[in-house]
């Protein structure tokens, strides 16, 4: 027996690559256009505090919930320390107009920020940014 989905699995198939062109952006030759802002993910220093937490999280007789509350502040408050030690390089980037955005990631002590090419290097080699 034929499914009655089998024309409609077609016909979205069949809008695959038209679907594709539209979605992948284009590309300028090198040097025709100035490079635009790009998304990155931007580690904030932390290790230690954080293997830290999740190890003593761990070894403590403690009931799920309490656990997992525990690890959530945590996590949380070492990273609004982290980005309080960044913030001078993301500030300085953000007042040249090379960060355009940004997106707190607690969980993983990161922030997602818009950032012109060349103000990568720079931020990754402010030592509050680990990667």
């Amino acid at each position: 027996m034929r499914s009655p989905f089998s024309p409609l699995r077609r016909a979205v198939l069949g809008m695959a690559p038209a679907i594709l062109v539209v979605v992948i952006p284009f590309a300028w030759p090198a040097g025709d256009s100035p490079q635009a802002p790009v998304r990155v993910l931007i580690q904030l220093s932390d290790a230690a505090s954080r293997e830290r937490l999740i190890r003593e999280s761990v070894s403590l007789p403690l009931a799920l919930e309490v656990r997992h509350e525990r690890v959530v502040r945590g996590l949380q408050a070492i990273h609004s320390a982290s980005l309080s030690e960044a913030r001078g390089a993301l500030d300085r980037a953000r007042q040249a107009g090379a960060l355009t955005e940004l997106d707190r990631l607690w969980s993983v002590n990161a922030v997602v920020a818009l950032v012109e090419p060349e103000w990568i290097p720079r931020l990754a080699a402010d030592p509050s940014i680990a990667a």
